[in-house]
């Protein structure tokens, strides 16, 4: 995993501590630019490279493995995962032509009928690893924003009848982080996500979107959970346990059969089988 780090780079390192190897852009000119600061760590390597924005945080693995697999089975040497956007303004937009011939045209650079396409770049890639490296060098900058794009080495493909592309099932997942207001949103998606997902694991909640759900908290079936329960950290909650609402509870296990009445809050706790609190 390589990480390309520009605005606020020490404090970004300092998070990801050993779980990424760490380049730095600077100065910024663009996303073509920022991959090709990663070339010096992909020499030697054959296969497929993943481009992920890092401001993306709902994207799902099982999404990437149908983008990898596409890549594979159409023998690509670019693939772009795109999504429809109710509102596809600021987004580049995806423009097909006949047969296998793709482009993405930035937002800024667009004409009015390339801008009224809802089809637009999630800004998520797989690229076939000797293609990339290759054509990195061979970006230009005669655009309005006098930047390197990554989204050129698509048409770059398409002129080779080689780029693909695979439409994100779920437009959440291509949700981006720029400001408090899209951070606010992308944590409510999650938090529909997975409570959506627990239910599904046989776990009633009485008020499902006054929950809030730590990702690492682990529920079993059965459990019912009140109005505004906030569970963090690794809480595990047991079979048949009932919380009846306003707990606050992190790091905490609870056996089953387990009842939990109002207003409870534990911190590193242990709650017995069949206990009432």
């Amino acid at each position: 995993t390589i990480v390309v780090i520009g605005r606020g780079a020490d404090a970004v390192r300092a998070l990801l501590e050993d779980r990424a190897t760490c380049v730095v852009q600077e100065p910024r000119l663009g996303t073509g630019h920022a991959v090709a600061q990663a070339k010096s760590a992909l020499v030697g390597f054959r296969g497929q490279v993943l481009v992920l924005c890092g401001d993306v945080p709902l994207l799902r693995a099982a999404t990437l493995k149908r983008l990898v697999a596409r890549h594979r089975r159409l023998g690509a040497d670019a693939t772009v995962l795109s999504m429809i956007a109710d509102d596809p303004t600021g987004y580049g937009r995806i423009v097909r032509g006949p047969g296998s011939d793709l482009r993405i045209v930035e937002h800024v650079d667009a004409t009015d009928d390339e801008r009224a396409i809802d089809e637009v770049n999630s800004g998520t890639y797989c690229f076939d690893a000797g293609f990339l490296l290759t054509s990195l060098g061979k970006l230009g900058r005669t655009n309005v924003q006098k930047e390197y794009y990554l989204t050129d080495l698509i048409a770059m493909a398409a002129a080779k009848g080689t780029a693909a592309c695979e439409v994100l099932r779920d437009p959440d997942e291509g949700l981006g982080v720029n400001s408090r207001l899209d951070l606010a949103t992308v944590e409510l998606a999650l938090q529909r996500r997975l409570v959506a997902d627990w239910m599904d694991k046989g776990v009633t909640f009485l008020d499902p979107d006054s929950a809030y759900l730590g990702p690492d908290v682990r529920l079993a079936p059965d459990v019912v959970i009140g109005p505004s329960v906030v569970l963090l950290g690794r809480t595990r909650i047991g079979e048949g346990t009932r919380l009846d609402g306003a707990s606050w509870l992190n790091d905490t296990s609870v056996d089953r059969d387990a009842w939990l009445r109002w207003g409870v809050g534990a911190d590193g706790a242990r709650v017995s089988r069949a206990a009432r609190v």
